[in-house]
């Protein structure tokens, strides 16, 4: 269930520096895992984790900031499903 799967033009039609999927993390609690994150200083895991909209979208925005490739359908998507904010539930993850 990604949200964003890392991409270049020719390969999903798109630009993306980003792996963004639906998961559970150790205390199954449904989150997004931002995968491989061009941000985090290590391959290893934990990968950075967020349980709400709001979380998601401020770190996308930090990988914009830092010029990483971020479709912006990401952006609309997320604020389709959770227009309100809130916590991300495995139902509503695509």
């Amino acid at each position: 269930m990604s949200l964003i799967r890392m991409g270049y033009p020719g390969t999903h039609g798109y630009d993306s520096q980003v792996y963004v999927f639906g998961t559970e993390n150790d205390q199954d609690e449904d989150v997004y895992e931002c995968h491989d994150c061009l941000l985090h200083n290590s391959k290893a895991r934990p990968f950075p984790q967020f349980r709400t909209s709001d979380g998601l979208i401020d770190h996308l925005n930090e990988h914009v900031a830092a010029k990483h490739a971020v479709p912006k359908f990401v952006f609309e998507n997320l604020l389709a499903m959770y227009p309100n904010g809130g916590e991300f539930h495995i139902d509503n993850m695509m």
